[in-house]
């Protein structure tokens, strides 16, 4: 059997796994950047985040961070670099209590994008008290709205299986028969003989091209590993090169277990949930090849176990796409208002990803920014925030008229909260179950009723009567939704 420690190497060198990189604010002063007019369309390849943004409204390659994994253990040919681990917020008191005056968002409502700055000085009052005229928008807001989300399953059943041949060179496999680059997988696998009889893998196989691919597997000794695989010649099984190994407990190797893997790549990212519970975030190769997404059995053995099954159930493959993506703009804070983007389509699975600037000191005021899930049908919302107090929260609101819930709320101190500092915010959603991300380091694990799903998704910013001041902007850029189908 040819041992995974000389199997193909990824770019001719190990990725680097846990680098945490927070984000770091502007001195107090400046002038913030100049908004250019939001643009919310389709673009073909959403763009990572990292860099500056120009001031046009033209997509361009930035810079992705690696984050931290969860439970590494093994790392080809070199020693990981030392990177904090998430931290999750505990519940604690908040200073300021939930808005009064309920947000009652609207699948049609118009955002308050204001794309000209508002004069620093508006941003210095000491006061806490509303003042009693706001400064009035400059332009209408140039938002398009995007009104069916993209993305979507492409591949879906109950239970079948992958009966191992030995006349064939393995892997075996069933394929969802679309190409893509940016998907989502779920998916259950059956063991199928005892760990004890004979070494077993079975996993999610992607962007194969030029005779590799990379793929992520669950194998009999219990480890869950990224490999990427080069094409064997005719007659001849494939090789494979470990890139990354990451140990978690409660694999079941058992002849009669199973184990469900969900994995979701964007871009140069991967995020991985095994028997649902994160296992980590890591960095994957490939970033925009499109080719068919796999689910595989017995990848990395040289020996077949003829006629054993690998059965699958509970199968889904969706495929990603980005639903909207505004380069930069601003939120501009209307009394006892919750600003905010043009709604996208509904979405059931999506990542959601902006960039916010503090828009003033702490000792001005309170401010907070964060995504905001409306059901189409009930008009129920979700929120999902943080603020300058350095907590995040839960929020809801049943119906468009019902009382406002905090749900859940924690502390995250990674947050920056001086003048100009910019805030990095990404939710993973996933059927409910949605993966808070502060600055790059997972906080929280949020859950949304999936009766309440698929949600149109918007950026929001001031979302209490007194979290900022009317007429003053909360810029952002980089605001990015990826679907994946409603």
């Amino acid at each position: 059997m040819k041992s995974i420690v000389k199997r193909f190497v990824v770019a001719s060198a190990p990725l680097v796994l846990m680098v945490v990189i927070a984000c770091t604010g502007s001195a107090e002063g400046r002038t913030p950047p100049t908004i250019s007019p939001d643009v919310f369309a389709p673009i073909p390849t959403p763009r990572p985040f990292g860099q500056t943004p120009t001031p046009t409204a033209t997509p361009f390659i930035l810079t992705v961070p690696t984050v931290a994994i969860a439970t590494p253990i093994v790392v080809a040919t070199a020693e990981p670099t030392a990177t904090p681990s998430a931290t999750v917020g505990a519940p604690g008191p908040e200073p300021t209590a939930l808005p009064t005056v309920p947000p009652a968002p609207t699948a049609t409502a118009a955002p308050t994008v204001v794309p000209t700055q508002i004069p620093e000085s508006t941003a210095t009052p000491v006061t806490t008290a509303e003042p009693t005229s706001t400064p009035e928008p400059t332009a209408t807001p140039t938002v398009t709205p995007v009104p069916v989300a993209p993305g979507g399953v492409v591949l879906a059943f109950d239970q079948r299986s992958i009966v191992l041949d030995p006349a064939l060179i393995p892997p075996q496999s069933i394929a969802a028969g679309v190409e893509a680059a940016d998907f989502s997988v779920a998916a259950t696998f059956g063991n199928p003989v005892s760990s004890t009889f004979r070494p077993y893998s079975h996993g999610v196989k992607f962007r194969e091209s030029a005779g590799t691919y990379q793929a992520v597997t669950i194998n009999s000794i219990g480890l869950v590993r990224y490999i990427v695989g080069t094409v064997g010649a005719e007659g001849e099984q494939d090789t494979f090169n470990e890139v990354i190994a990451f140990g978690i407990t409660g694999l079941d190797t058992s002849v009669s277990g199973s184990n469900s893997l969900h994995l979701t790549v964007i871009d140069d990212r991967a995020w991985l949930f095994v028997n649902d519970v994160f296992v980590t975030q890591f960095t994957v190769s490939g970033a925009g090849i499109a080719a068919d997404i796999e689910l595989v059995a017995e990848l990395e053995n040289e020996t077949q176990i003829g006629g054993a099954a690998t059965e699958l159930t509970n199968v889904e493959v969706r495929v990603g796409e980005t639903a909207g993506f505004i380069v930069s703009g601003a939120l501009t804070k209307e009394l006892d208002e919750i600003s905010r983007t043009q709604q996208t389509g509904p979405i059931r699975d999506s990542v959601v990803e902006a960039e916010f600037v503090s828009p003033f000191q702490r000792f001005l005021g309170k401010w907070s920014v964060g995504f905001e899930f409306v059901d189409p049908v009930t008009g129920s919302s979700n929120w999902i925030l943080i603020n300058n107090t350095q907590r995040w929260k839960h929020v809801r609101q049943t119906g468009t008229s019902g009382e406002l819930v905090e749900i859940d709320t924690g502390t995250a101190p990674g947050i920056l909260r001086g003048h100009l500092d910019v805030n990095r915010l990404m939710v993973l959603a996933r059927n409910g179950v949605n993966e808070l991300y502060i600055n790059g380091i997972r906080t929280a694990t949020i859950n949304i009723d999936p009766g309440e799903l698929p949600a149109q998704i918007s950026a929001i910013a001031g979302f209490s009567p007194t979290d900022q001041k009317p007429g003053i902007p909360t810029q952002f850029t980089n605001y990015t939704v990826w679907s994946f189908g409603s």
